[in-house]
């Protein structure tokens, strides 16, 4: 398509409910919250499959939803410890590549010669982008997005269907920057390796193209 995305998901004026300096919250926190918005709370991270929920939509399991809550802090915590040893143990070089990789150029500080001079603010700022990307992705997943495309029978076009998704997927990246896609192309068993190898790189590179019709082909990445 050549006309601006049909529709546009603007992001910039989300609130988070709870904030505190690690961007967490305590179990004395989630206490003051309505049950309300607790559930939104718990969708935000990925937790419906334990709401409890009469016919008219109340919740009926508020403790456990809490203690959830908390257990999935302190776990995601554990993961951005995990991420931080990880690229502490690499060198500088290494964590450079990694931050040009996920279009973070503007984070990385280098002297003349080329040597990284803020390694530290480097690391927190790669931890802190996956971190993101990773609450950016369970948001989209909570959406109703479809991630799966369907192509016709040895075909590679793209129809008006799934150019709506692509175009949604397109809004959502606009509005994540740290989020980067793998298109992945699939065919089934009919025809030989080498041509549905090639069918399906074709495939994503049909997707990569609408992608790039609003600058994101950077962004991704395609495999078949």
């Amino acid at each position: 398509p050549s006309d601006e995305p049909a529709e546009v998901a603007d992001l910039s004026e989300q609130v988070l409910v709870l904030s505190g300096e690690n961007g967490g919250f305590t179990e004395e926190e989630l206490e003051s919250l309505s049950n309300d918005e607790l559930i939104e709370l718990a969708k935000e991270k990925g937790l419906e499959d334990i709401l409890v929920l009469d016919a008219d939509g109340n919740l009926l399991n508020r403790d456990q939803v809490i203690k959830a809550l908390v257990e999935s802090e302190a776990l995601e915590e554990g993961a951005m410890q995990d991420a931080m040893q990880e690229l502490e143990s690499l060198s500088n070089d290494a964590l450079i590549e990694i931050a040009q990789a996920k279009g973070m150029e503007d984070k990385i500080i280098l002297d003349e010669d080329g040597n990284l001079q803020n390694r530290e603010e480097l690391i927190e700022a790669l931890v802190e982008g996956a971190a993101e990307a990773e609450a950016a992705v369970k948001e989209l997943e909570n959406s109703g997005i479809p991630s799966t495309l369907y192509f016709a029978f040895d075909d590679t076009e793209i129809d008006e269907a799934a150019t709506r998704v692509i175009i949604e997927h397109a809004n959502f990246m606009q509005n994540n920057p740290n989020v980067r896609l793998r298109l992945e192309g699939h065919a089934d068993e009919r025809g030989t390796r080498e041509y549905n190898l090639a069918l399906g790189e074709n495939r994503s590179l049909s997707v990569k193209e609408v992608l790039g019709l609003y600058n994101l082909e950077d962004r991704v990445v395609v495999v078949s």
